[in-house]
């Protein structure tokens, strides 16, 4: 397999992660970021908007230190946003498609999660200081078996977080709870986190950044008495739990699923059990803050220093409208979404790119990037 080197952040990364074996495998299924306008049949990539739009804040990015990395399972390859700049980098393109992918750390490396040689299995990878490596490996088919949840990557790297299914060769079941692991990205051998599994719900799990800390969604009581596991939304009292690597203290910090912790530590983004929205929620004084409505929310990708939300929403007044195609029968096309930053203190937003589609895989960090020593 050829290596391309390509610099973002002043951190040189290669592309081209592959599994076990050089030759990529057979995926089942239809292609996942396909997009055409509407009533027409070409396809619509992500593009940077013609705006503002009406109603937004033109030049609110440029206080936003942040990254944002996507992939696209047609496209195979995975990209990197800088907020503040708009600057865009292309990191890797992939034998095989990008399942699942990590914010990325303090360096800018990311950990992707795409197949692997063999009949349903998947291989997680590591983009990171001019190398590509394979982290671990297993059974599962990455998208219909969803053997591991989505990827909180160590602020220094050196460690990778997930839920996983608590069978490992669940087939064509979707991961609603399973137990919390923890690999190196060294050499990938796992790090007990303590002697009984933390259960968790099938959600990104948060890492402090002095990674001593993981926040994570847990079923509560009701939740973890069921006989069948329940998804996050249908889990009677979910809890949004704080464990302490060095003590082993499990803590509750409030009840929700979902938790966008913020760079800073002291506030996360939740969602409460129920049909509630999202909840601004403040660690330190264990209440809720108050919120703005956020112009087309959908996904909250990264709170930044506890102010800035970077997110997934409706597209504004004005944007290019489109669908999606290669669609299941059942569920139909979607309409495409625009990737987005809202300040928590006054609602201001502003656009940062158009024509994403939902099926896309996306995650975000806040702070700069720093370079390698």
């Amino acid at each position: 397999m050829r290596r391309r080197e390509f610099c973002v952040g002043g951190i040189t990364l290669a592309a081209g992660c592959a599994g076990p074996s050089e030759s990529p495998p057979v995926v089942a299924g239809p292609p996942h970021d396909d997009l055409t306008p509407a009533g027409g049949s070409e396809r619509i990539e992500p593009t940077v908007p013609r705006g503002p739009y009406a109603g937004e804040s033109p030049g609110l990015r440029r206080g936003v230190q942040a990254n944002v990395v996507l992939a696209g399972q047609r496209t195979r390859e995975v990209s990197a946003i800088d907020v503040a700049t708009g600057r865009q980098q292309t990191l890797a393109a992939t034998p095989a498609p990008v399942w699942q992918l990590s914010p990325p750390d303090r360096h800018g490396a990311v950990a992707i999660v795409t197949g692997a040689a063999g009949e349903r299995r998947y291989a997680v990878c590591l983009l990171a200081n001019g190398r590509d490596h394979v982290v671990l490996d297993g059974i599962g088919d990455p998208l219909w078996d969803e053997p591991l949840g989505p990827l909180a990557l160590s602020d220094d790297g050196r460690w990778l977080l997930a839920v996983t299914q608590a069978v490992a060769n669940a087939r064509y079941q979707a991961l609603f709870v399973g137990p919390m692991r923890c690999w190196s990205t060294g050499d990938g051998q796992e790090r007990m986190l303590r002697d009984d599994p933390l259960l968790a719900l099938g959600e990104r799990p948060a890492w402090s950044r002095s990674g001593q800390q993981l926040v994570y969604a847990a079923p509560g009581p009701q939740g973890r008495a069921s006989p069948t596991p329940l998804a996050p939304s249908m889990q009677p009292d979910p809890q949004i739990r704080r464990f302490d690597l060095a003590t082993g203290r499990d803590e509750v910090l409030t009840l929700g699923h979902h938790p966008v912790l913020s760079d800073d530590g002291q506030s996360m983004l939740l969602r409460p059990p129920g049909p509630r929205g999202w909840v601004w929620w403040d660690i330190a004084r264990a209440s809720a803050r108050p919120m703005p409505p956020i112009a087309g929310l959908r996904d909250p990708l990264a709170l930044v220093e506890s102010r800035y939300l970077i997110y997934t929403g409706a597209p504004s007044p004005g944007a290019p409208a489109g669908t999606t195609v290669n669609n299941s029968p059942l569920a139909g096309p979607k309409p495409m979404l625009s990737l987005k930053v809202a300040d928590l203190a006054s609602g201001a937003y502003e656009t940062l790119l158009d024509g994403i589609d939902p099926r896309r895989v996306l995650a975000a960090r806040g702070g700069a990037l720093r370079s390698v020593p």
